[in-house]
């Protein structure tokens, strides 16, 4: 609750266009162990890439707040690494590939619990949030609506997260984005709708035009499906009509 209700103050205090660089209802929660992954540590689950890939690698993910007062999930990994790296698909690809491309963006945690904290190079922190964030889980499907807490993009990135401001979820595996950019204005509605699917830490969106895009799919532990989190991006659930 304290999570989702966070993300809606972002939305009502109107948080600024920012640009930063380029960091490249269904079964949340711990049903997820039914697959065979592990569910300790908060409620945190594996992912289904190889045991290098960042998502074989994560003890649970961690909230905080950024500089822009966004929550954010920080990816919680073996051997003490923390990682900024939510909008890498994280089946694919390795810590070592995150600290090539951007050094400041791998971390270290230590602690656990409500002791949990993190270090970036300036200092140890402790998070701002007890819970954790959790994979949407093998097969997840909704019929809800989440809109988007913060008009933030990702510099050089055709990504719909950031560029979105509501995206509406189907049972029957379809989405429909309002308020979505395309590449162009005649693509803007091919790019608007498609179908998605859900597997491990990862959601895929197949657009009509056939563009595939990858992104990391979370929720809070607190309240399942009450705040999404595309690509690391804060989506925050509407009130049913």
């Amino acid at each position: 609750m304290r999570i989702a209700l966070l993300l809606l103050l972002t939305a009502a205090w109107g948080c600024t266009t920012t640009t930063v660089p380029s960091q490249s209802g269904g079964g949340a929660g711990t049903e997820n162990a039914e697959n065979g992954e592990a569910a300790e540590n908060g409620g945190a689950t594996g992912g289904e890439g190889v045991p290098s890939s960042l998502s074989g690698q994560i003890e649970r993910v961690g909230l905080d707040f950024t500089a822009s007062l966004e929550v954010e999930p920080i990816l919680l990994l073996k051997d003490g690494v923390a990682c900024r790296c939510l909008d890498e698909d994280l089946d694919k690809v390795t810590v070592d590939d995150v600290r090539a491309k951007r050094p400041k963006a791998v971390g270290q945690w230590r602690g656990e619990g409500k002791s949990t904290e993190t270090s970036f190079g300036n200092g140890w922190k402790k998070l701002a949030f007890t819970p954790s964030a959790l994979a949407l889980g093998n097969g997840w499907t909704s019929s809800a609506a989440y809109d988007r807490t913060s008009t933030v993009g990702v510099a050089g990135t055709d990504s719909f997260v950031g560029a979105s401001k509501a995206i509406t979820f189907e049972p029957s595996g379809s989405f429909e984005m309002v308020g979505a950019t395309g590449t162009s204005s005649s693509a803007a509605t091919s790019r608007s709708r498609g179908t998605y699917s859900v597997k491990g830490w990862m959601m895929t969106l197949t657009f009509e035009d056939g563009t595939e895009q990858r992104v990391s799919a979370m929720t809070g532990e607190d309240e399942p499906e009450r705040a999404l989190w595309l690509g690391g991006a804060g989506y925050s659930r509407l009130k049913d009509e």
